[in-house]
């Protein structure tokens, strides 16, 4: 942008990125622009196709990171060649194959796995608001709600007055 013959860049007002760079294009001599206009094209060519890219970057940065990585641990291994990643992977990638997912064939519990769970069940102890209480535990709960002298909490006798008082 020219003002009186004078370059001036673009303010903060600007949302637009491509009147910034062209106004920096024009201050650039011609072949040094044509020189960065290549740079960037021979850049951004890998990076949009996929084959060229694992080639040239992926399979590098890969390279680089095995060798910092520490080896892959046994329960690792074992839950990667499991194969049930797939579920989480399909649900998480924002669109899901519905009908794989449910075509997938529900889970049922083997009878041994039934009667695992029931003597587990059997073996438990019962809840705590179901036990009966002993007569020890019933008394001291009794004596808990108890007055002063045993009376019933809140009992004044009766609602009488107390002899000599001037209420």
């Amino acid at each position: 942008m020219a003002v009186n013959g004078t370059l001036i860049m673009p303010g903060p007002h600007d949302i637009s990125i491509a009147p910034r760079v062209a106004w920096i294009a024009r201050t650039l001599p011609g072949w040094l622009a044509l020189a960065l206009t290549l740079v960037f094209v021979l850049l951004a060519i890998p990076g949009n196709l996929p084959s060229l890219r694992r080639k040239l970057v992926s399979d590098a940065v890969f390279a680089a990171f095995r060798k910092v990585m520490p080896p892959m641990s046994q329960t690792e291994r074992e839950a990667i060649e499991a194969g049930t990643v797939w579920w989480d992977a399909d649900l998480f990638s924002g669109k899901p194959d519905w009908s794989r997912m449910l075509a997938f064939p529900v889970a049922k519990l083997t009878a041994e796995d039934r009667d695992g769970i029931a003597s587990y069940i059997k073996a438990l102890p019962p809840r705590p608001d179901a036990v009966p209480k002993s007569e020890k535990e019933k008394k001291s709960d009794e004596d808990e709600d108890a007055g002063p002298a045993g009376e019933p909490a809140g009992d004044t006798g009766g609602g009488k007055e107390p002899e000599g008082s001037d209420y």
